[in-house]
């Protein structure tokens, strides 16, 4: 991720705390709906290597969402975050983008559509295209996109409409 997307500059340099940041997101927004046993549920430093990767994977792809719906990313002088006025198409296509992104993820380290979920067989209900995916699955990526703005300006980056 070290060069820059065209659309503002490299993540390259805070990929990682963007990662940590996303992860600390998810859980608060899983408390309550998750165990604690879970392993995505883990801190930051306990967090398995492959669910840490899944993060970085995750914050790399943020310019280029971005770019699919008309904004770049600069540097911000403060820590407000940006407003990102998505329309409810944008926010679905970006969205989706994230399930993809996911979804392309866990087929390339081998795991396969099965339910119930099982991590040791890597099976998992959600390895299924957009249309299928459960209402409550989809919400979980459109908070994922929503929270954007906010991540970027704790790193000191804004979002800018291009053009």
């Amino acid at each position: 991720m070290g060069k820059s997307t065209g659309a503002g500059p490299s993540l390259a340099g805070i990929r990682e705390k963007l990662a940590q940041a996303i992860h600390k997101k998810y859980r608060v927004n899983q408390a309550g709906k998750k165990s604690p046993d879970d392993p995505a549920m883990q801190s930051w430093e306990q967090l398995r290597e492959d669910l840490q990767e899944s993060n970085r994977q995750q914050a790399e792809q943020i310019p280029e969402k971005l770019q699919a719906v008309g904004y770049g990313i600069r540097p911000a002088a403060g820590g407000e975050p940006s407003k990102m006025g998505l329309t409810p198409e944008e926010l679905e296509l970006l969205a989706r983008m994230e399930h993809d992104r996911w979804l392309a993820e866990k087929t390339r380290a081998g795991w396969r559509y099965g339910v119930p979920r099982d991590d040791a067989k890597k099976l998992h209900p959600c390895l299924v295209p957009w249309e299928q995916l459960p209402e409550e699955e989809k919400e979980k990526d459109r908070q994922a996109v929503r929270q954007i703005p906010g991540l970027l300006a704790a790193a000191h980056l804004k979002i800018y409409k291009l053009g």
